[in-house]
């Protein structure tokens, strides 16, 4: 045998030992992390449950040990440096985007589009919430990338069913109106929607409330109430103005939010959550309506119609209707125009709506640094963004504080309850306060989610656009309802209802003494 094949096989068998070795050295060390030696005199049953705890405990601390160990924490340190610089890259990207758009607006020349990988469809529907506003300025709809309040937008489907929904109704509703309409061919029936002295928020939830009534059960909606001294019809030869002249057979109906309605509530609840309201009316000319409530969940939760009202509206059926049926008078209009164009085009505009008695009176009053410090939270910190802050409050001192706070970035209009109102849900983010009708209606119409502090102090971005609804415990009473809890499927099945439990939490001034 050769010298060259001895030193091979002794190479050979050295490592072998090397090998047997340093797997026993580890054999070893891994028993003894997980508390095992080799002990003849013990017992080899170390299958209890006991035993089995004690060797996770100590592979656990074991394993916790490895992650205090100095390589571990290095090794998280420069994932984080990465993140961190992903990040910034990010941002300046976004700078970078805002400046190149503001000096092509500026000199004319079209900015360089980046050609983008054009991402796979996804199999799951997305949620139908665009970020961008489409009347925005091209710098703004840039940032709604990263900041703004997200807009509920219908998805085709929706669009298409609302299209068709919405033009059947406007031809039924001017042919009903039409005095020379030949009764025979046409059943004139109407919905009277009468003012209910509340606020304005109110006034506006109830018309919205009453149209979509007329919309299930084909009644021309007439409103006598607040919505006509700032609103019109949107929808060219339509009129929601008027009262008809029939004295009967007409029948009275009160959605009012006082604790005496609510016990005296409960046949119209059964009748309105539970039955087809085109046979139950069906001999009664005008529904005969005052209301200072929202009780659109009423009835978008009755069997009749569930099933129809979600798969046309959605997750917004406030801001649909809306839409469709009301626009602004020509003389508010105009005065909203002109107070925009001194802000909305240059600056980035966040809504404050700070109304004091649902902050003042509430069990725990709210805070009205963290409306403010809510809103320096979300003001964007992009390079070459300005922003103002618009205020809209019943409360002097608030506004005096606001001063205070953000200086010359505070800006209010006249202070008419009508311009407040549309302008809020102008604005690119908007923050109101919980519970106000007022706050509510702003940005449902605009169908925005906006911001809103609890009363713990927490300023949160809601999960929907539309009001409260506070029958809520009552509508869990009536008769087709019973044996529905606060948890079930039915109501989180639908999205008009996702927040009413935190609605009815903050305001049960009523509920609990039904």
């Amino acid at each position: 045998m050769s010298g060259v094949s001895l030193r091979l096989i002794s190479i050979c068998v050295l490592f072998t030992f090397g090998s047997i070795f340093s797997a026993t050295l580890i054999f070893l060390e891994y028993n003894h992390l997980n508390g095992k030696t080799h002990d003849p005199t013990t017992s080899t049953d170390s299958s209890s449950i006991f035993e089995l705890r004690r060797q996770v405990k100590e592979r656990d601390e074991a394993i916790e040990k490895l992650k205090n160990s100095e390589n571990y924490q290095q090794l998280q340190s420069k994932i984080k440096e990465l993140e961190d610089q992903i990040e910034k890259q990010r941002d300046l990207e976004d700078q970078l985007s805002i400046l190149e758009q503001r000096f092509s607006e500026v000199s004319g020349k079209p900015v360089k589009e980046t050609p983008k990988e054009t991402p796979k469809e996804c199999p799951v529907s997305s949620p139908s919430t665009a970020l961008v506003d489409t009347s925005a300025p091209d710098w703004k709809k840039k940032l709604y990338n990263n900041w703004g309040a997200p807009v509920l937008s219908p998805t085709n489907d929706e669009a298409s069913l609302q299209k068709a929904l919405f033009d059947r109704y406007a031809k039924l509703h001017i042919s009903i109106m039409d005095k020379d309409a030949d009764d025979s061919k046409v059943k004139k029936q109407y919905i009277l929607l009468q003012s209910s002295g509340s606020g304005l928020g109110n006034e506006v939830e109830a018309a919205i409330s009453c149209l979509l009534l007329g919309l299930l059960t084909d009644r021309a909606v007439l409103l006598n109430n607040a919505v006509n001294s700032y609103w019109t019809s949107n929808v060219p030869g339509l009129s929601l103005q008027g009262s008809p002249s029939i004295s009967s057979p007409r029948q009275y109906y009160s959605f009012r939010g006082g604790i005496d309605d609510f016990k005296a509530g409960m046949p119209l609840f059964e009748t309105f959550s539970c039955k087809d309201l085109k046979e139950a009316f069906k001999d009664v000319r005008v529904l005969d309506i005052s209301s200072n409530q929202y009780f659109v969940p009423i009835l978008a939760n009755n069997a009749h119609y569930k099933d129809m009202i979600k798969k046309t509206f959605g997750k917004d059926i406030f801001g649909a209707i809306y839409k469709f049926f009301l626009r602004p008078t020509d003389s508010v209009q105009k005065r909203l125009d002109e107070f925009k164009a001194q802000y909305w085009d240059d600056y980035y505009i966040i809504g404050i709506h700070m109304r004091s008695e649902y902050i003042r009176t509430r069990q725990h009053p709210l805070s009205t640094t963290v409306f403010f410090r809510c809103a320096q939270q979300m003001t964007p910190n992009v390079d070459g963004v300005k922003t103002k802050i618009f205020l809209a409050t019943d409360s002097a001192s608030y506004r005096e504080e606001a001063k205070e706070f953000f200086g010359d970035m505070i800006i209010t209009a006249d202070g008419s309850q009508e311009m407040d109102i549309l302008l809020l849900g102008e604005c690119d983010d908007v923050i109101g306060t919980t519970g106000s009708t007022y706050s509510e209606v702003a940005f449902a119409r605009a169908s925005k989610l906006p911001l809103k502090v609890s009363e713990v102090q927490l300023c949160f971005r809601d999960v929907t656009s539309q009001p409260c609804f506070f029958f809520y415990k009552i509508f869990m009473e009536v008769e087709c309802n019973k044996g529905t809890d606060f948890y079930s499927p039915m109501l989180y099945d639908n999205p008009i209802f996702v927040n009413q439990r935190n609605c009815y939490h903050n305001f049960q001034w009523g509920a609990d003494h039904i």
